[in-house]
């Protein structure tokens, strides 16, 4: 029911070359052009180009043709985004019991009238204690979502719009056109599935429909929520339990060698590229760049400040020159200490691309495993039972990021 095309269009594997490959479904339309609620987009032929491509650029492995037919069955001409998704997902987790919801179904929307018109009619009262909660936590933490008047969206011709108040009356975000608050409440009473809650009602919509003892959500999920808990007791709901879903890195036996070699954990991984690979090339070098820089800066600085005690006092205008000079040395130094790092990562271009790989599977794009990497990649070595394996192995209530080894 969200609108986000750029969010679910592309997916990340890791490719034949130990490298982050990007798939991305394009349609026809412009990016700026609004497509409406992603959910009803169908998909055309490029669906069938973008699996070619992915199946190109796959290992070859025991669990690939049945993979790759698993996906050709879902995501396909004339299939829309959210059959592709229910397909995909149940052929994955029927077993376990999975029950998936489509808040797009007309009697859903018929069941939420009553929110979305508390919704329209309050929203003074709703907004000023978003506001007033969400300021609090900006003293602490950052907020999650930026606070609209009205937490409700229309459709109009198959695009979805915000809608602002605007003196007496209500618009359209960004639209001329303008409704009384009787015609809005009208709306919603004779064609609701007009409206869809934004991302701080759209809990209270899925509490009202269904009360909710636990809540498992991810980061952002759960800091969102510390926005919108005032609306629970505008629209009288019990709150549910906020409980972090699992995060999990995988680490293959392979990669887990690589990291005994270099003598570095899992944890070095997830910090910068750069900072790692300097630390990794001084181990494996008899020269540790880092160590003699350092001590250099350190010298130089004595020398200078020493120079600095003698010739100032001499005469105030030689200042600005005597700091000038010692930023062009300091620039030198870190001019000669990249091109002496690089020359050293050439030296060791073995080692380099080892670390290359080890990060690319355990921190790809300087984000989590699970931000970033499609199940396609794993799947596709391991079969589908890795996610039994993933169950099987990974703690539930440990709310600290987990390592499992494969």
């Amino acid at each position: 029911d969200d609108h986000d095309f750029e969010e679910v269009h592309s997916f990340n594997i890791i490719g034949k070359n130990n490298d982050i490959k990007k798939f991305s479904y394009n349609d026809d339309l412009l990016p700026e052009q609004n497509r409406g609620n992603v959910g009803n987009i169908s998909f055309n032929n490029n669906i069938s180009e973008v699996i070619d491509l992915l199946t190109s650029d796959l290992r070859d492995s025991e669990f690939k043709e049945s993979l790759i037919d698993l996906l050709k069955s879902a995501y396909k001409e004339g299939e829309t985004f959210k059959t592709a998704f229910k397909k995909l997902h149940y052929s994955l987790f029927d077993e376990f019991g999975l029950i998936i919801f489509d808040p797009q179904d007309i009697e859903i929307k018929s069941l939420l009238k009553p929110v979305f018109k508390k919704e329209i009619s309050d929203y003074k009262d709703h907004t000023s204690s978003i506001i007033e909660t969400s300021a609090e936590l900006e003293e602490n933490y950052p907020a999650q979502v930026k606070v609209k008047p009205i937490n409700l969206f229309i459709t109009e011709d198959g695009i979805r719009h915000s809608i602002e108040p605007v003196e007496h009356e209500y618009r359209l975000k960004g639209k001329r056109k303008k409704f009384t608050l009787e015609e809005l409440l009208n709306r919603i009473e004779t064609n609701p599935a007009d409206f869809s809650p934004n991302v701080l009602l759209r809990p209270i919509c899925q509490d009202y429909i269904f009360p909710t003892a636990f809540y498992i959500g991810g980061p952002g999920e759960i800091s969102y929520f510390a926005q919108l808990l005032p609306l629970y007791k505008h629209f009288e709901l019990t709150a549910p339990i906020l409980y972090p879903r699992s995060s999990i890195t995988i680490i293959e036996s392979n990669t887990e060698n690589l990291l005994e070699k270099f003598g570095i954990t899992p944890q070095n991984i997830f910090t910068d590229k750069n900072q790692l690979k300097n630390l990794i090339l001084n181990k494996v070098s008899d020269t540790d760049i880092d160590e003699i820089f350092k001590n250099t800066n350190e010298e130089i600085s004595k020398i200078f400040s020493r120079l600095g005690e003698v010739l100032l006092p001499l005469e105030k205008n030689l200042k600005d020159p005597f700091e000038k000079t010692g930023q062009k040395i300091n620039q030198a130094l870190d001019m000669l200490k990249d091109r002496t790092t690089k020359a050293q990562a050439n030296r060791h271009e073995s080692t380099v691309r080892q670390l290359d790989k080890i990060i690319t599977l355990l921190y790809p794009n300087n984000n989590l495993q699970e931000r970033e990497l499609n199940f396609i990649t794993f799947a596709n070595k391991y079969g589908m039972d890795i996610f039994r394996w993933i169950l099987d192995e990974m703690t539930i209530n440990k709310y600290e990021h987990q390592l499992l080894s494969l």
